[in-house]
């Protein structure tokens, strides 16, 4: 039996993805960097002639700390929309020795990856996360799964990582 994960990629889902990435480490350090400077600047706004150039630079970093990402992730969500179609498919096989994601109906956008790019799997709710090694993610929905279920793709992963 083939284990397989398949899920819709839709606008929303991306914004999720967004907001989880906001809240780890490195994006959260560079939100609260840029609302530091954004006090900073509306501080120096008051004690300063030069009202014009604070107020750009405040609106500067008010985009950077709330839209810039919003607004890249949306670019981002259109270009591959343009490329797979609205809502798209995705599929992860787990074959024997690779792990295959394909986007849309576009064979050639397969992802092959080794099991052993996997270093980590992580779990959340009905959310699952496989770390690799390059520090990217593929995600999986635990009640998406088409062919098998989430345990036996767990001990599937186990194994294959472990060996």
């Amino acid at each position: 039996m083939e284990i397989k994960n398949e899920y819709s990629v839709t606008r929303q889902l991306c914004r999720t993805w967004l907001w989880e990435n906001m809240r780890k480490p490195p994006m959260l350090v560079i939100f609260i960097m840029w609302i530091l400077i954004s006090l900073l600047v509306l501080w120096g706004m008051f004690y300063t002639p030069f009202t014009g150039l604070f107020v750009i630079l405040e609106l500067f970093c008010l985009y950077r700390a709330f839209f810039r990402n919003l607004l890249f992730s949306r670019r981002q969500y259109n270009t591959l929309a343009q490329i797979y179609g609205e809502n798209w498919l995705r599929t992860i096989c787990f074959e024997e020795d690779n792990l295959v994601v394909t986007e849309g109906n576009v064979s050639v956008s397969s992802l092959r990856l080794p099991y052993s790019d996997i270093v980590s799997i992580k779990e959340e709710g009905n959310k699952v996360w496989l770390v690799l090694k390059t520090k990217k993610v593929v995600r999986l929905y635990k009640d998406k799964f088409v062919g098998g279920s989430w345990e036996e793709c767990r001990s599937f992963l186990e194994e294959k990582i472990s060996s």
